[in-house]
């Protein structure tokens, strides 16, 4: 079941810092986002930032897996940061992730203005729950 939580029912009032997270390489100069895949128009994905965070994390995707957790922090009414977790991967390197999506409002359409991810590897959970932002052994 996927949780949806503002940044006001969090106990944090802020998203970490993007140095926490790897850059994925999105601008809103250069988005990498196909929006033609699940049959989404370009146009709804544009002016619901949600849903364009949702699909710069991957998400809806082949296998109909959801996200476990997204948290939205608003600054202010042109800014918001969304943070999508998704823990239990069934990948035998990747124990969960985290996919950080910071936009921007430009009139009536949002923006990706940055994105990033961290990852907790399996063969560190011995070890501790650690995020990494280097790719997992």
């Amino acid at each position: 079941m996927l949780t949806i939580l503002a940044a006001n029912v969090l106990s944090e009032t802020s998203p970490r810092d993007r140095i926490a997270y790897r850059s994925l390489g999105f601008t809103h100069d250069q988005p990498k986002v196909d929006f033609t895949k699940a049959g989404d128009s370009a146009a709804t994905r544009i002016t619901d930032p949600l849903a364009m965070a949702l699909r710069v994390a991957g998400y809806p995707n082949e296998d109909g897996v959801e996200p476990d957790r997204v948290s939205i922090f608003h600054d202010g009414l042109a800014r918001i940061t969304i943070i999508i977790e998704k823990e239990g991967l069934h990948d035998d390197s990747i124990a969960a992730e985290e996919t950080r999506v910071d936009l921007i409002k430009q009139g009536q359409l949002w923006e990706v203005a940055w994105a990033g991810g961290r990852w907790r590897c399996r063969r560190d959970l011995m070890r501790g729950s650690w995020w990494t932002t280097s790719l997992c052994p």
